[in-house]
């Protein structure tokens, strides 16, 4: 149910597959293997001293980023609602049209001297039409600004008409 006492079908497993879907390349309409939740989405490692040196000796095509003292939380768009999802089968969701879709990965981070939440996207699967999964760095972060600047753009639309701006706070992390 929203806040405004709408009762919405929206379920955690439907939109955990569409996620997962575009994750994997696949078609969403007709995409049918069940999500193995969002730790099945990306490979985000923790690397240990050993793993430095052997990445090192034989540098893959990966990158490496600062972590965030944060929860990891997927962010997803359908344009109508806005739907953080966590690796515990449940999810929030914020009936918000932001007009455009997008699938980010971000960490959760509570500030500890506020309580205010901010997610800070460090990947980005989909951005309107553009699935950025087997894209570059570089060009993640073209789509991970655009959703920055789309989501930053309705929230000053937002205030200049008096209206409630984006439920949430997305920032991007510095590299």
């Amino acid at each position: 149910v929203s806040e405004f006492g709408i009762e919405l079908n929206v379920d955690f497993e439907s939109r955990l597959n569409y996620v997962y879907a575009v994750y994997k390349g696949e078609d969403p309409r007709t995409f049918r293997n069940f999500a193995p939740g969002i730790k099945g989405i990306n490979n985000v490692i923790t690397l240990k001293p050993h793993t430095w040196r052997e990445l090192l000796a034989n540098p893959p095509n990966i990158v490496v980023t600062d972590k965030v003292d944060g929860v990891r939380k997927i962010v997803y768009s359908d344009s109508n609602f806005i739907y953080i999802l966590n690796n515990k089968n449940d999810f929030k969701h914020y009936n918000y049209p932001t007009g455009f879709e997008f699938i980010a990965d971000a960490e959760e981070y509570v500030d500890p001297s506020n309580g205010k939440v901010t997610y800070f996207i460090f990947d980005i699967y989909k951005y309107r039409t553009t699935n950025y999964k087997d894209r570059t760095f570089t060009q993640k972060m073209v789509g991970i600004n655009k959703v920055y600047e789309e989501l930053k753009a309705l929230d000053v639309a937002a205030a200049a008409a008096g209206a409630a701006g984006v439920p949430i706070k997305v920032a991007i992390k510095e590299f």
